[in-house]
């Protein structure tokens, strides 16, 4: 009994710790309204906590250190965050400690939008040129390509 009672209180606490990055740095202070800016900080939180994991859970659960392996160039998350550029400029932008230095909603939707996009565009083409490469025809791979990029 002791045992699992230990266990749900460490899982409380890691869930109350991976909540806190959700709560923007004007929510924390209570100083500013919420609304779309600290939405926007929330979506930044969970592009981070999506696309590299390992820098989410390395804040451990101190959105300070979040901020700072996101926002810093030689902060703990530069490496992950090289890897994926597009969304790491987007993240980045929704992560931005002062509110009115986010993007406001309907432009965080575009970024989001475009980076998007351009995963899309880079997961059609890599699946276009595996196929046409496993099939064994040069030319279709590179026809493949071609057509991805347009």
């Amino acid at each position: 009994r002791l045992a699992s009672a230990a266990a749900a209180s460490a899982s409380a606490n890691s869930s109350e710790r991976l909540e806190a990055l959700y709560v923007s740095p004007e929510e924390k202070i209570g100083t500013v309204p919420c609304g779309a800016p600290a939405e926007c900080f929330t979506l930044g939180v969970l592009m981070v906590e999506l696309f590299w994991p390992e820098v989410a859970s390395g804040a451990g659960g101190d959105i300070r250190h979040l901020l700072a392996a996101v926002l810093r160039p030689d902060g703990a998350g530069a490496a992950a965050l090289r890897a994926d550029p597009a969304e790491a400029a987007v993240a980045r932008q929704l992560l931005q400690p002062v509110p009115n230095n986010r993007p406001s909603a309907a432009q965080a939707v575009e970024l989001v939008a475009t980076a998007a996009c351009a995963i899309s565009s880079a997961f059609a083409f890599s699946s276009a040129a595996a196929d046409a490469a496993v099939a064994g025809n040069n030319v279709t791979a590179a026809a493949a390509a071609a057509a991805a990029a347009a």
